[in-house]
């Protein structure tokens, strides 16, 4: 059964365009240094998955500035958890900071504008495009067509972290919607109107009505 559509509104905060600075050193966090490779740790062009899929535990960065606005995020990657740090400054000059952290099973996402979030489940990150493609699955509970969170192409400057776990805890004083459960009480409630799409007596009128509501799902 599809998803409905629903774009994870923070978690896509941000990851629309990247820059990145050559860099060939970065400092470790006990303020050592250690020698990155442009194709290991150093500069690197790719995705969020692409990063996951990596399997190494990295901190990359991106910033993004126009005439009009600004948009940068730091992203922690450690085996299948993620989390990512975003912060945009719109054209009224706003700053919106927003944040989301999935631990391979869910997906958290909030922001600094109050204190409710929303949770989906975390499947497909371990995935690669076609994988996913073919078994259909999701991507914090969006189809794989919706998934172009994780999909879009970034441009980061990388560099090897040491894991600390309290990176992907997440927030105790946000409430969290379950989106899943929205998204499955949407689409039962559309289901059950099926039944007034079958007492249209035009065919194609019926079958559009039973289509749109996805009843033979």
């Amino acid at each position: 059964m599809k998803k409905i559509k629903i774009l994870a509104l923070l978690m896509l905060t941000g990851l629309m365009l990247g820059g990145c600075v050559k860099k060939k050193q970065v400092p470790e966090s006990n303020g050592g240094k250690i020698t990155v490779s442009e194709e290991e740790n150093g500069l690197f062009s790719g995705s969020l998955r692409d990063l996951v899929l990596k399997g190494k535990p990295v901190k990359c960065a991106y910033e993004v500035k126009n005439e009009n606005s600004s948009a940068s995020g730091i992203t922690y990657v450690s085996g299948k958890k993620v989390r990512g740090d975003f912060k945009n400054i719109g054209t009224d000059g706003e700053e919106i900071e927003s944040y989301f952290v999935s631990d391979g099973e869910w997906t958290y996402t909030w922001s600094s504008e109050g204190s409710n979030g929303m949770k989906m489940k975390a499947e497909g990150w371990d995935k690669n495009e076609e994988e996913v493609d073919d078994t259909g699955a999701d991507y914090g509970g969006m189809s794989y067509e919706d998934s172009n969170n994780i999909d879009t192409k970034m441009d980061y400057k990388c560099e090897e972290w040491r894991t600390d776990d309290s990176i992907f805890e997440v927030p105790s004083d946000i409430e969290f919607k379950d989106m899943n459960a929205e998204i499955e009480k949407a689409q039962e409630s559309a289901k059950s109107m099926c039944g007034t799409c079958d007492m249209i007596t035009d065919e194609d009128g019926r079958l559009e009505c039973r289509e749109s509501l996805r009843c033979d799902e």
